[in-house]
């Protein structure tokens, strides 16, 4: 199986307090008391690696996935505030182009599949279903759909598969031997790309790797 791909470290100062701030507590058990009761501990927080990051598009406010929490924030700076719970293991937040939906990916059943949910992280929406491995969500400029990779066709490799958010019907866009996974990289506003790799190396793309490349709308 494909190791996630390494995405670009960002440090971010974010001060946070995970129980406080949750907005969503999902699947909470009663805590023990007495002589098993837990203790709980506050952490502040300052920088984070392997994480995803997305703007609004009126670049007010983002969204960014840290220790497997969806976080919101105010992009000129302040206080995170926790948007999905521990439960949810969310990561890969993309907002739409309209703003009014942001797409993750979520472990939530026990398998990683593509959810949806508002930007203020109520309304969460299991999106794919079935065994497939199914990463790194990106909206499609008209919101009517989302490209990820997946292994659900089940031929020992990654591809760019793309479902539609309103019905759930599936496509499948790639079907190479190698891994083909985080479709991203826009050219045109209706032109999207995924990268390639082989094996869990990823590839840097250039045009001229052309057919290599695929478009995805």
């Amino acid at each position: 199986m494909r190791l996630p791909a390494a995405a670009t470290v960002l440090l971010l100062a974010v001060s946070t307090l995970a129980s406080a701030q949750s907005t969503k507590p999902t699947r909470a058990e009663p805590l023990p008391t007495g002589a098993k009761a837990v203790r709980t501990r506050m952490i502040q927080v300052s920088e984070g690696t392997n994480m995803q990051v997305t703007v609004s598009p009126n670049r007010a406010t983002l969204l960014m996935n840290l220790q497997g929490l969806i976080y919101s924030m105010p992009l000129s700076g302040g206080m995170a505030r926790q948007l999905t719970g521990p439960y949810d293991e969310a990561s890969y937040p993309d907002w739409s182009a309209k703003g009014g939906v942001v797409a993750i990916q979520s472990y939530a059943n026990g398998t990683y599949h593509i959810w949806t949910m508002r930007p203020d992280g109520t309304g969460l929406r299991q999106i794919t279903q079935g065994h497939g491995d199914d990463r790194e969500p990106k909206i499609s400029p008209d919101g009517k759909s989302i490209a990820f990779s997946s292994d659900r066709a089940f031929r020992g490799s990654y591809d760019i598969w793309t479902v539609e958010i309103a019905t759930g019907a599936l496509k499948q866009i790639t079907s190479g031997e190698d891994d083909e996974y985080e479709p991203t990289g826009r050219l045109t506003d209706r032109r999207w790309f995924s990268r390639v790799g082989k094996g869990t190396r990823p590839r840097t793309l250039k045009l001229s790797t052309w057919p290599r490349v695929r478009s995805v709308w």
